[in-house]
Parts: C-alpha cells; structure tokens; sequence
C-alpha cells in the first residue's frame, strides 16, 4: 500500500507541475501526454526497483532463516528418536 500511496503522490505532483506551467508545457498535447507517460514510467521504474532492493531481499532473508530453522528442528527431531531407540 505504502508503493502505490507513493506512486500516486508523485504523479499527483507531476500533474501539479504540469497545471502550473512550470516544466515541459508544450501547445502540442501529444507531447504533452508522452512526455508525462514516460514520466509515470519512470517513477513506477524506480519505485519497482525500491521495492525489489529493499522489500524483497528481506522477505527472501525471512524465508531463508525459516528454512534453516525448520532444519535445524527435523535433525533435532531425528537425534531424538535415535537416541530414545
């Protein structure tokens, strides 16, 4: 939710630019319109990319660390049955 709650403020703030004149207001509205579609890509690029730097590698390290905990409890589980034969 915090991605797309980003990603609609900066394109919120893309069309305030736009409505005020400030950057690329050209009298085409083509170019208007690619101009800022590539903008929008830009800005869900880079969010995506946030994303897999930082949330994804995390979720990856969770499961890796569950794994190893599971593990760690099979061969714990598995001395004990030997040792209770």
């Amino acid at each position: 939710m915090g991605l797309i709650l980003s990603q609609s403020a900066l394109v919120g703030l893309a069309i305030g630019i736009f409505d005020k004149d400030i950057w690329l207001n050209h009298d085409d509205p083509m170019v208007n319109g690619f101009t800022y579609a590539m903008a929008a890509f830009f800005v869900q690029g880079i969010a995506y990319y946030f994303f897999k730097m930082f949330f994804e590698q995390n979720m990856q390290e969770r499961v890796r660390i569950q794994q190893a905990e599971r593990q760690r409890q099979s061969r714990y589980r598995s001395l004990q049955t030997n040792f209770d034969n």
